[in-house]
Parts: C-alpha cells; sequence; structure tokens
C-alpha cells in the first residue's frame, strides 16, 4: 500500500470523507463477494478449476463497474472503444468453445452452468460499451 492510502485511513475526517467518496463501490464489492460466495456454495465442489469460473465473474463483474461508471457519469471518457472491441471478439471466441464443447469447461458444477452464464454476460456488457 502506498503512505497516502495509509494516511488516508489512519485520519479520521479523511477516512469518512474516503467512505463517503466510495461508498457506492464498496457497496457494489460487497454484493458482489455474498453473491459469490452463495453462488460457489450452491454450484461448485470448489475443484481447481473452479479459478476458471473465479476469473470469469471478476471479468464480468469488472465490465459491469465499467457499464455503471459510463451510465452514472454519462461520459466514455477514459474508456477505450478498441479494447471492448477486442474482449468482444475473445467473448465470442470464447463462448464458440464453451457452449458447443464441454472440453473447455471447469470440471465441478460451476462448469454446468454458471461458467457459461457469467461468459454470456461478459459478453453482453462489453457489447453494450461497443
Amino acid at each position: 500500500m502506498s503512505t497516502g492510502i495509509i494516511a488516508t485511513l489512519q485520519d479520521p475526517e479523511k477516512r469518512k470523507m474516503w467512505l463517503a467518496n466510495n461508498m457506492d463501490n464498496i457497496r457494489f464489492w460487497g454484493i458482489f463477494c455474498l453473491v459469490g460466495l452463495v453462488l460457489f456454495y450452491v454450484s461448485s465442489d470448489w475443484d481447481f478449476s473452479v479459478l476458471l469460473t473465479i476469473s470469469s465473474m471478476i471479468s464480468m463483474f469488472s465490465f459491469l463497474m465499467v457499464v455503471v461508471k459510463i451510465e452514472t457519469s454519462k461520459s466514455v471518457s477514459g474508456v477505450s472503444l478498441k479494447m471492448f472491441e477486442c474482449y468482444t471478439l475473445v467473448s465470442v471466441c470464447r463462448l464458440g468453445s464453451i457452449i458447443p464443447f464441454d472440453g473447455y469447461l471447469p470440471y465441478d458444477r460451476s462448469g454446468d452452468w454458471l461458467y457459461r452464464l457469467t461468459e454470456v454476460i461478459s459478453l453482453c456488457l462489453a457489447s453494450t460499451v461497443v
């Protein structure tokens, strides 16, 4: 951690200001963690391949955060169109290999539906930005 962040968190006034400015992000992250834990408790065997599903969920959540930021600020400043075009292409290719074939799916129960669902949502979010 940087010393600036530590100083901000140690000073009560700065901490209150930081929490007030970032409360929406903290709520989103909290909801993401709770929903993720519930989904994994219900749909995963916690096999090593669950890391693939976790990475897909984090990627989906990052796209969701970008879309929310664009919608709330009504601006795409700082967002690269080429990057989202590439992610849309990557998502289409990834879905092309996991929808008809089972070889590239996680081995646990999360590969049955959760991994595919997060990849479809990621494609929808990335193409929304494009």
